[in-house]
């Protein structure tokens, strides 16, 4: 038999416990004029002490739950390694989270989507360098929504809709496939313990890439997966070409053991030194060297649709499919300020330069060379049971994430992280972060509800050309 999971353990035990007490109370306490537990007869104060008992031991497995949770991780043990890395973070990095969250609220602040796209490198990689502790902590280290169908959970969910990205690719075990804005390898990590493919993530972030690596190396997939650091509007610029120039220059062959000389050639090949620092395993890839390529709501960070779709074109071989989540305005965006209200908190909360349409999402990647095979907004999709935005609507059921966008959840975040930064053990500013994502949670909450945004626009379009 399959174990009981915490909270089932918790949820029996407090049914025993509530029997036990309404059993004791029925037959012993309530025919005393004043509930004399000395008096009672022996039986009830064993029944008593047995329920005193279960419900201490109800307590201490509310707080193992609390500590541990079901995976070994619960939520005070994650807000403590929450302090632990932001103090650290901070230290290491060389930034101060306070001027940070300034600087990017100020671009914000107009608006004008000008300065922020001009200066969409800066912002991305400050929101993302405040935002993916939080993101860890509170979401889990895919960092995408999922509409979750009947029986799903939540973390089920999310492996299902990367799965069925992946599964547009159409590609065997083995394939070289780029992950354009992957964060800390999420979504990169399950599909390739899914597919067994090799899979390069880049992402702007420093902490990003190096958070992603350490992971990777954690879990046992780093001889397959890695991160790079790099600006997915210049990804071609440090993809060299497989050009005569740059292929591989014929140099003499090491020294082999004699048992192997007959079999040794006569000059073997060394790659022309990377460009990116990769790990010592993998070589830098050229362009067109892809089989595949995907992204999951990152390439809305881009200032222009068309730059960041023309330069996964230059990287992928002629016939390879890219598939794309794309954050989008839908025709059901009419322009009202409720609409752009809600726009702009996404914008905010997000770390976006502007929102799209549908329609220019299709179009760009039409101007760049690729044909479109299939497209459709998956938040319309039959047989949802929990629509993608519920999990940023209030709840008032306290193991929900959801209790903290209620009056009551928002008040204790904000004066909590408050008081955490006046005793110094969260950096100062962690609670302007935190009011930056709960705005975007609130835009996100409103914009799904309402159906003017969509984070989950599928695109699936092919490279032109015969399939290598």
């Amino acid at each position: 038999p399959q174990p009981l999971s915490p909270k089932r353990q918790m949820a029996l035990q407090a049914t025993l416990l509530g029997g036990v007490a309404a059993a004791t109370y029925i037959k012993y306490v309530r025919q005393l004029p004043i509930s004399d537990v000395s008096s009672l007869p022996a039986d009830g104060k064993i029944a008593a002490l047995a329920a005193v008992g279960s419900g201490l031991v109800l307590g201490a497995n509310f707080v193992e739950y609390l500590v541990y949770g079901p995976n070994g991780s619960g939520p005070i043990s994650r807000v403590v390694d929450f302090m632990h890395t932001a103090l650290g973070q901070e230290n290491r990095r060389k930034i101060v989270v306070n001027d940070w969250i300034e600087e990017y609220n100020r671009l914000h602040k107009s608006e004008d989507a000008s300065e922020r796209n001009s200066m969409y490198s800066q912002l991305v990689n400050h929101y993302y360098e405040l935002a993916t502790l939080f993101y860890e902590v509170g979401w889990c280290p895919s960092f995408h929504f999922a509409y979750r169908m009947l029986g799903e959970s939540f973390s089920e969910s999310i492996r299902r809709h990367e799965y069925y990205l992946a599964g547009f690719l159409g590609l065997k075990p083995g394939s070289k496939v780029l992950d354009v804005g992957c964060g800390i390898g999420g979504p990169y990590r399950n599909i390739a313990r899914f597919t067994k493919w090799d899979i390069t993530g880049v992402t702007l972030n420093e902490y990003q890439v190096s958070r992603a690596n350490t992971l990777c190396k954690q879990q046992g997939l780093d001889k397959t997966c890695r991160s790079i650091q790099g600006d997915f509007m210049k990804l071609s610029s440090f993809f060299p070409k497989a050009t005569p120039s740059s292929a591989p220059q014929a140099t003499a062959g090491p020294a082999l053991p004699p048992f192997l000389q007959p079999l040794r050639p006569a000059r073997v090949c060394a790659c022309p030194p990377p460009v990116l620092v990769f790990p010592k395993a993998h070589p830098t890839p050229l362009q067109e060297s892809f089989d595949g390529a995907y992204a999951i709501e990152a390439t809305c960070h881009a200032p222009e649709r068309r730059g960041v779709y023309g330069e996964i074109f230059k990287l992928m071989k002629p016939g390879a499919i890219f598939a794309c989540y794309e954050w989008c305005l839908t025709d059901g965006y009419d322009g009202s300020p409720l609409h752009k209200k809600y726009k702009k908190q996404i914008e905010e909360g997000d770390g976006l330069p502007d929102l799209c349409h549908t329609s220019e999402v299709s179009a760009a990647l039409r101007d760049c060379g690729f044909e479109i095979i299939h497209s459709r907004d998956m938040a319309e999709d039959p047989n949802q049971e929990t629509p993608w935005y519920i999990t940023m609507t209030p709840a008032l059921n306290p193991f929900s994430q959801r209790i903290q966008f209620t009056r009551v959840g928002m008040f204790l975040t904000a004066w909590g992280l408050k008081l955490l930064e006046f005793l110094y053990v969260v950096p100062s500013g962690t609670s302007k972060v935190q009011m930056m994502l709960q705005q975007a949670a609130l835009g996100l909450a409103g914009g799904g509800s309402t159906k003017s945004f969509t984070p989950m626009y599928l695109a699936v379009c092919r490279k032109p050309g015969p399939k290598k």
